[in-house]
């Protein structure tokens, strides 16, 4: 479910920044002889490297607050409150501890 939520940022940030190439720099690489692997890599990547750096630091930051929010939560404002109250901390403490990984698999679903 996660990954279809953050999926549409992705797919608008890339296209977005694939349609920002030049077409004059495309159909150079073409005449020079590249193939489709080759503009791709030499030339498509490096100039839409800024947006992929973009989207990993919300991808990490939003896999972050899975975290952040319930240890923060538990350990200030409810002092005593269980270690796993939350199903994100519960899913990784089954899976981290190998105490049951269906069981994790099952809640991350």
């Amino acid at each position: 479910m996660a990954f279809f939520t953050g999926a549409g940022n992705w797919i608008v940030i890339q296209y977005g920044s694939l349609e920002s190439i030049p077409d004059e720099i495309l159909e150079a690489a073409r005449l020079d002889g590249a193939n489709a692997f080759q503009t791709a890599l030499r030339i498509k990547l490096p100039m839409i490297k800024k947006y992929l750096i973009y989207m990993t630091i919300l991808t990490f930051a939003a896999g972050l607050q899975i975290f952040v929010e319930p240890f923060l939560i538990s350990s200030s404002v409810y002092p005593n409150i269980a270690q796993d109250w939350s199903l994100n901390q519960l899913a990784f403490s089954l899976s981290s501890t190998g105490a049951s990984l269906r069981s994790a698999t099952g809640l991350s679903q």
